[in-house]
């Protein structure tokens, strides 16, 4: 889902992915540079997919607890026009909101971009996709 491709490939795709597992999905840069990011995260929602946005999850497979974070794109914080790619302060932010998660559940972080943000904290997860 972009900026720049028609909608309907990605909704086909993500109306039947749902029934094969749970599906998670983060905002990338694209959304936020398309004139109506809030209706690509309502149609993606509306197919079965978590949307997190700054938020988490906690699930539990096999007595094995997971909390599955996911953080908005920067881009998401900037004026939202191609080729702006947002605050780094309100990254680091959003990244700041998961210090809490618990020690005994393996958490894991979804996030679009790592390009730029490498020395960021992210001490908090077990793993970053």
């Amino acid at each position: 889902v972009d900026d720049k491709e028609p909608q309907q490939g990605a909704q086909m795709l993500l109306e039947h992915i749902a029934d094969i597992a749970s599906c998670y999905y983060v905002s990338g840069n694209h959304e936020f540079w398309s004139d109506d990011p809030e209706g690509i995260f309502d149609m993606v929602q509306s197919c079965g997919i978590h949307v997190l946005r700054d938020t988490r999850k906690e699930i539990t497979v096999d007595g094995v607890h997971y909390m599955i974070c996911g953080v908005d794109d920067p881009a998401g914080s900037g004026d939202r026009q191609p080729r702006s790619y947002g605050s780094r302060t309100a990254y680091q932010k959003a990244l700041e909101s998961f210090s809490d998660l618990p020690k005994d559940s393996f958490n894991i972080l979804l996030a679009h971009r790592k390009a730029g943000f490498q020395n960021m904290q992210v001490d908090c997860t077990d793993t970053v996709i």
